[in-house]
């Protein structure tokens, strides 16, 4: 049984159909990745899967249960947590603190010392640690990045969405936060990625999954679809298939 199971999924805006008969399934321990021009419908099938945005047609399941129509806590307490493209630590608190929100968040049954131990490994794990007592307001954009995913790992999920983790981040930054997500991954997390750095998305994943317009157009190894010449086209144009090539493997 796949742990994600999207099945027909709609959803417009106006006029817009943003995401148009979308079906995949993830199955538990994958790294997945998403990828598309902007505007394909990356963001809102994430919306849509973690219950920000209601679905308008078909059916979401994890671990074999619906989840349409749930509310977002409700699916965060299933054990989906996610990240946001622009990331907004809470203001005024401590990196500990923020760390502690998504700890105490994921259940309303843990003591103290379970929070405490959560928090504690969850910083360890996300190399927060120099870092407990630090005002949000101090941590660069790197570290901000680290600390979304730490305050989205201490809700223990076993399925994580990343929503362009790696977004204005160097190639010494984008290949660490890549070492830590591989870390999380062998820890059982499976991962459901939204990146437009390629030799990020490529690097990290088993499969990829290809949007355009909102309809799911390619689904393959990575190999395959650095080949497909439908995403080649849906990115760049018949006229650089190279470069795409080069992106992709470099």
């Amino acid at each position: 049984m796949a742990l994600l199971e999207v099945k027909n999924v709609n959803r417009s805006f106006g006029g817009v159909q943003a995401v148009n008969e979308v079906s995949f399934a993830i199955n538990e321990g994958e790294i997945v990745g998403l990828i598309g021009p902007n505007g394909a419908g990356k963001t809102t099938m994430m919306n849509l899967i973690s219950g920000l945005i209601p679905v308008e047609k078909g059916k979401i399941y994890f671990e074999g249960h619906p989840i349409t129509g749930l509310k977002p806590h409700s699916i965060a307490r299933k054990g989906i947590a996610r990240t946001f493209q622009i990331v907004k630590p809470f203001q005024g608190m401590t990196v500990r603190e923020n760390v502690m929100i998504g700890a105490l968040f994921r259940s309303d049954n843990l003591s103290r010392n379970q929070i405490n131990n959560i928090v504690n490994e969850t910083m360890a794990l996300l190399e927060l640690d120099s870092k407990s007592e630090a005002p949000v307001e101090e941590l660069s954009l790197a570290q901000r990045k680290h600390l979304e995913l730490a305050r989205a790992m201490a809700m223990e999920p076993k399925l994580l969405l990343l929503d362009e983790v790696m977004a204005g981040l160097n190639l010494k930054e984008i290949e660490k936060l890549m070492q830590l997500i591989r870390r999380l991954n062998e820890r059982k997390i499976t991962i459901l990625v939204i990146e437009h750095v390629m030799k990020a998305v490529m690097g990290l994943s088993n499969r990829i999954l290809v949007m355009h317009y909102g309809s799911l157009i390619a689904e393959g190894t990575p190999e395959e679809i650095s080949m497909d010449p439908r995403v080649i086209e849906a990115y760049l144009g018949k006229r650089r298939k190279k470069g795409f090539h080069r992106e992709v493997r470099h």
